[in-house]
């Protein structure tokens, strides 16, 4: 009733010590091998666009199933939506 009333949003948010401050979180961050064009073209056609994709997120999935275990995802798998 009162967010209608006022017509915005009331909401209640807290973190460590019932402050507005965000709770610590452990953030794991893995660098994969670099990735270097071979041509660096300034309008690639869109086959070009595509391999490069796919090398990427190969690249992606190789360094996450090679450090899964490492940062407790073990029986996770990667999946591209």
């Amino acid at each position: 009733w009162i967010s209608r009333r006022l017509r915005m949003s009331i909401f209640v948010f807290w973190g460590r010590f019932g402050l507005p401050l965000p709770f610590r979180t452990n953030i794991s961050m893995l660098i994969g091998p670099v990735m270097i064009p071979s041509v660096v073209d300034e309008n690639p056609a869109p086959d070009v666009v595509d391999a490069v994709h796919g090398a990427l997120l190969e690249r992606i999935r190789t360094t996450f199933d090679l450090h899964k275990a490492s940062c407790g995802w073990g029986d996770c798998s990667i999946r591209y939506v």
